[in-house]
């Protein structure tokens, strides 16, 4: 019995080792339910559904950008709605470089690209890096809860502001929606393409 003990303990203990290198069975879960929940995101933005689009959204998120104040869930609501009144087609084409989980909650570090298609070609407006604290609900969905993001240049974005929106009447200066956010803070909150401001 001695013997086997000897046999079995050293590689019991080699098994652990290589066990802390490979992710959990529910941590290569969750990272693939945050994938699924950008890929749902990614086909309502192209789609410019705005339930859809929303839906990846916690009721008390908190979207802080570079530059720009933090809004709420009704304000990126508004913001969407404004812009898929547009004519745009531009998209946004993610790359996830991680997802990291604890418990009920899960970051993932990503860049995205907003790409818009021009005369058959695709001309980059926006490169965004940031991070996206995900939290389980009871529901058992993954939704954001915060959400820092930062510019990266873009070969298609302006080098500066195209213009500075007015602060109304006792009220600070501030966007309407994404598309002004876009101008007043050199990267967007969701994008950056000043040919695509309203006033």
């Amino acid at each position: 019995m001695k013997i086997r003990w000897i046999r079995v303990l050293p590689m019991l203990a080699v098994a652990k080792i290589l066990a802390v290198g490979e992710p959990a069975a529910s941590e290569k879960q969750i990272e693939a339910g945050v994938r699924a929940e950008f890929a749902r995101w990614t086909e309502a933005y192209k789609r410019h559904d705005l339930q859809e689009t929303m839906m990846i959204f916690d009721p008390q998120v908190r979207f802080a950008f570079q530059g720009g104040p933090d809004v709420g869930y009704a304000e990126l609501e508004r913001s969407y709605a404004a812009e898929f009144k547009t004519d745009t087609t531009a998209e946004w084409v993610g790359s996830i470089d991680e997802v990291q989980a604890s418990g009920d909650l899960a970051a993932e570090f990503s860049t995205w690209k907003l790409i818009e298609h021009r005369d058959g070609k695709e001309v980059e407006l926006a490169q965004n890096r940031g991070m996206d604290l995900f939290r389980l609900n009871a529901r058992g969905e993954w939704r954001i809860i915060r959400s820092p993001k930062n510019p990266l240049n873009a070969p298609g974005a302006p080098a500066k502001p195209a213009f500075q929106i007015a602060p109304s009447a006792g009220k600070a200066a501030g966007p309407r929606n994404l598309s002004q956010l876009r101008c007043t803070c050199f990267a967007p909150n969701l994008a950056n393409r000043a040919n695509h401001c309203t006033s």
